[in-house]
């Protein structure tokens, strides 16, 4: 007898279906609730058993008119390659090979996957839904054959992997699921993916996927955020297809980072995205300009890191350094002492050591702006100067009354130069963090003799 899907069901069998169907007249979605009295076309492609690729096809979407939406989301169905020859459970695929991605063409925003389902997919009349829910209330629309492709991947035994291709609607909520209901010879089986659930019957239901209201899970990336450090982010949302995933409003800044996508995931129904963004302190090491906080009371550099996720872009404001400016004024200056702990953010240490680890090293090194890049050992120039070098955490550097270091500061300001100091962290000689550059400033308000 002619074997049609791969659970082995027979011809007799989906006649006797078809029959049944046919009499229900309305099915919906989750559980029967899908409305299936609608009438679809058939799929018009060149793909062939046997291929591994093929050019993209569109797939006739719904027209229903008797849907009851549900309110709540589905457990997802979550596909799995168990081997060329073995029984290959249909669903979603979500691993470091197989990404939910989103990207951007002209006003269109896409959404793009793989999914594991029988060889000749493309012969079927799935329907498409999209389940929405904003502000804890569900609704749900259909999707018609303009905003679906599909592209056969790779061919298995019975099954293939498929790329698949939706122009998702701009109004899909704060957060939606996308379903495929197909219950044709060609189509889905009764129970899917690994799990085996019944509930939803020749259905397939991506993981929840975060449109419109992101969640956003930070690592290191906050006030303490510094040069030095793999920083993590997990999003609520697909991962961002092409180069630019994330930027930075600083350049220098910018030229020191690189983001990495690190794992996609689905943790209790919901898809998410991490990426890891490495930063490279050398690449900065004797960079002032650009790098100095904007005002005498930010602790760093003031910037904003931008996640270019295309249906909902996340910004998130940090600071880079930990250092503050120091700004004094020349009387007394004799009897001035300066504790460089009073304008280091007391976190920053803790998060690098935290990260790092202990027995961290400083050196303080400082530049004049007639000569930015050639930056010098403050205590090889200034020898009063205390802790110029030192354990991180454990050791201070402080300037003492009548200090050297700050009488050459005030006569270069009076001479209209600018001189800048800044703290390098290393371990066992290499170098892993930097505070921000800072000015040095001293105020004159006496003639200094």
């Amino acid at each position: 007898m002619l074997r049609l899907r791969e659970n082995g069901r027979s011809t007799w069998m989906w006649l006797l279906l078809g029959i049944i169907v046919a009499m229900l007249g309305v099915r919906y979605v989750y559980a029967d609730n899908i409305d299936t009295s609608s009438t679809t076309s058939s799929i018009t492609t060149s793909t062939t058993a046997n291929s591994s690729s093929a050019s993209s096809s569109p797939i006739v979407g719904a027209t229903s008119s008797a849907i009851a939406w549900p309110t709540e989301f589905a457990q997802w169905t979550q596909g799995e390659k168990r081997g060329v020859f073995s029984s290959n459970p249909y669903g979603y695929m979500v691993d470091s090979n197989n990404l939910i991605s989103e990207s951007k063409d002209g006003n269109n925003i896409y959404l793009k996957f793989n999914l594991i389902a029988f060889g000749s997919w493309d012969k079927s009349q799935t329907k498409f839904y999209i389940l929405s829910k904003t502000n804890d209330q569900y609704s749900g629309k259909d999707l018609n054959s303009d905003n679906v492709t599909i592209n056969k991947v790779t061919s298995y035994f019975r099954s293939a992997l498929w790329e698949v291709k939706v122009n998702i609607p701009e109004d899909s909520g704060d957060e939606f699921q996308l379903c495929m209901y197909d219950n044709s010879s060609t189509g889905f089986h009764e129970t899917n993916g690994v799990a085996d659930d019944s509930t939803y019957k020749y259905m397939l239901i991506s993981p929840v996927i975060g449109w419109h209201q992101i969640s956003v899970i930070r690592t290191n990336v906050s006030r303490e955020y510094y040069v030095g450090e793999s920083s993590n982010l997990t999003f609520s949302s697909p991962a961002v297809q092409g180069d630019s995933i994330i930027t930075v409003n600083n350049n220098f800044f910018k030229n020191a980072s690189t983001v990495v996508v690190g794992a996609q995931t689905v943790d209790s129904n919901v898809l998410k995205t991490s990426y890891t963004i490495y930063s490279d302190a050398e690449a900065i090491e004797n960079q002032i300009e650009g790098l100095l906080p904007l005002n005498n009371d930010d602790y760093g550099l003031r910037a904003t890191m931008t996640y270019n996720l295309p249906s909902a872009p996340q910004k998130t404001e940090f600071f880079y350094g930990g250092l503050r400016n120091i700004v004094l004024d020349d009387t007394n200056l004799s009897k001035t002492t300066v504790n460089t702990k009073d304008y280091l953010y007391g976190k920053y240490v803790d998060t690098i050591i935290s990260d790092i680890g202990s027995n961290l090293t400083y050196t303080w090194y400082y530049a004049t702006s007639d000569n930015e890049s050639s930056l010098k050992e403050v205590g090889k120039d200034f020898s009063d100067t205390k802790n110029s070098t030192g354990i991180l955490g454990s050791d201070w550097m402080s300037f003492p009354e009548s200090s050297s270091f700050l009488k050459y500061v005030a006569t270069q300001n009076s001479e209209n130069k600018k001189v800048y100091l800044m703290m390098k962290i290393r371990f066992g000689g290499d170098l892993k963090a930097l505070t921000n550059p800072i000015l040095v400033q001293i105020q004159s308000k006496h003639t200094i003799v």
